[in-house]
């Protein structure tokens, strides 16, 4: 698999189009979290998660910022893996009858508190 380099106008164009979309996504991220603080069953587990993407953002910003290096695959790894654990960790921060509490959250919850068959 090759590196995205950062030397090519392409390669750069892609990685800073990727650190502006990461800022967003967080940016959305915690005001939407800040918004629905009412339904923050876990708090602790959405500091861990916002700043985990936090420090990622900063990263990938880093990395698109310096022309003379390629883009390492660690990077793109640590993304990976902190985009699962939000969307993982989103089900458990957010109360159960939240409209961000996961679809599986949500069905398993109404059908404990419903007299509905739920197979």
């Amino acid at each position: 698999m090759p590196d995205l380099s950062t030397d090519t106008p392409t390669g750069r164009s892609v990685l800073r189009g990727v650190a502006v979309f990461a800022w967003a996504t967080w940016l959305w991220s915690a005001v939407a979290t800040a918004v629905a603080h009412e339904r923050v069953e876990r708090p602790w587990l959405a500091v861990v998660l916002l700043g985990a993407a936090l420090v990622v953002n900063i990263v990938v910003t880093r990395a698109a910022a310096r022309p003379d290096r390629a883009f390492p695959p660690k990077i793109v790894a640590a993304e990976l893996i902190v985009g699962y654990a939000l969307l993982a960790g989103e089900g458990w921060v957010f109360s159960a009858g939240s409209s961000s509490a996961s679809p599986a959250r949500r069905r398993r919850t109404t059908c404990a508190t419903s007299s509905a068959s739920c197979r």
